[in-house]
């Protein structure tokens, strides 16, 4: 595999990547308009994928939203967008496609790339490593018959659940992501210090008496970071980067994802600077597509009963702090094809949203004029 051993990032010209498209409708409106849902204080809720058991999670699932922050002066009419290439070369397999093997002549398909392969350790708690070329993408996963040896036909076993004893600390766990990185030699020239993703503990307290539960897997996040700017997911605010699963039972290294090129192609854009126009829209929230995502699967909101819907008095204000200027990562499909670019954005971060029981930790409002409609 090529080396990636720094970042990249080459100027072209303005508009270079063509119409930027627009940001679903959808994206940024209330919660509350979402279908038909309205108010309910403890909503029933159904967690897929988990025999389809209805909990009570404690969301409320209509809010008003609130810019509390402080007023922000946009002087820039213009801010840059960046583009990743994804392409990888593997110079050191070409030789496989100009070779015979005992199936079929290769050499005879002109023209012919490695588009993705994967390798698979032979070796207790090996791993699946797949490579995407064309996607510039390297996942890592268990080599899940190598790590569950015991099971047959007729299931694994019982295991015995994980209790809150069991988990490591923060520390503990960053280390063995560190140590798994390092071992590995796994390039993180673009990313900074992993963060513990505790989003579980969320749910944890209402879980407790119904099924307690502690996951298997605990993510560590190492945040994408360019030209000082981190990169966010625009669904759901959540820093974008490289994600390390460590599985507690075993402590050790479960999986790897993330892990992208790092060279980018930048190109001048015409910016929004009406900061209260940017305002509005991150008041309208974030849709959730009547999800709520959580380490047992997604977590579908109901509708609630009649007569709830028509509690009007009981909506709750979220608070949004002075944001933040960042990039927010936007994959934009057009002619079969996906470009993803890295497009200047404001990052309003939600005033005590777990004491809210509101979904996620910020709001993303990109700055670049047209692509909210």
């Amino acid at each position: 595999m090529s080396d990636n051993k720094q970042v990249t990032v080459k100027e072209i010209s303005s508009n270079a990547f063509g119409e930027l498209g627009s940001i679903p409708a959808d994206v940024n409106q209330p919660i509350s308009t979402q279908g038909s849902l309205s108010y309910n204080a403890r909503e029933a809720v159904k967690v897929e994928g988990r025999g389809g058991a209805y909990m009570d999670m404690g969301f409320p699932n209509q809010f008003i939203i609130a810019y509390k922050g402080q007023p922000l002066t946009l002087n820039e009419n213009q801010a840059t967008v960046l583009r990743r290439i994804k392409e990888m070369k593997i110079d050191s397999f070409n030789n496989l496609i100009s070779s015979h093997s005992n199936l079929v002549n290769l050499s005879s398909f002109a023209k012919a790339e490695l588009q993705s392969f994967t390798l698979s350790q032979d070796k207790p708690f090996g791993y699946n490593i797949s490579v995407n070329t064309q996607e510039g993408t390297v996942s890592i996963d268990q080599n899940w018959y190598k790590w569950n040896p015991n099971c047959t036909n007729y299931g694994c076993g019982e295991e015995k659940p994980l209790e809150k004893k069991d988990m490591p600390s923060d520390e503990e766990i960053i280390a063995l992501a560190d140590g798994f990185i390092k071992e590995h030699g796994i390039n993180m020239d673009n990313f900074t210090k992993g963060e513990v993703n505790k989003e579980w503990q969320r749910f944890a307290p209402e879980l407790s008496s119904a099924m307690p539960y502690i996951p298997t897997d605990i993510t560590v996040t190492y945040p994408r970071k360019i030209q000082n700017k981190t990169v966010y997911n625009l669904y759901g605010g959540n820093k974008d980067g490289v994600m390390v699963n460590v599985n507690i039972r075993h402590k050790r290294v479960s999986g790897l994802y993330g892990l992208t090129t790092q060279k980018y192609e930048s190109s001048l854009y015409e910016a929004e600077t009406d900061f209260g126009h940017l305002v509005k829209i991150a008041e309208r929230g974030n849709n959730q597509n009547n999800y709520y995502p959580t380490p047992m699967g997604d977590v579908k909101v109901f509708d609630a009963p009649q007569s709830e819907k028509e509690n009007e008095s009981k909506k709750k204000t979220i608070e949004l702090d002075t944001p933040s200027f960042e990039l927010v990562r936007y994959d934009h499909y057009k002619d079969y094809k996906t470009k993803e670019l890295l497009i200047p954005a404001l990052v309003f971060p939600v005033i005590d949203a777990q004491k809210n029981n509101y979904p996620q930790k910020n709001i993303v409002v990109p700055i670049i004029k047209g692509l909210f409609k």
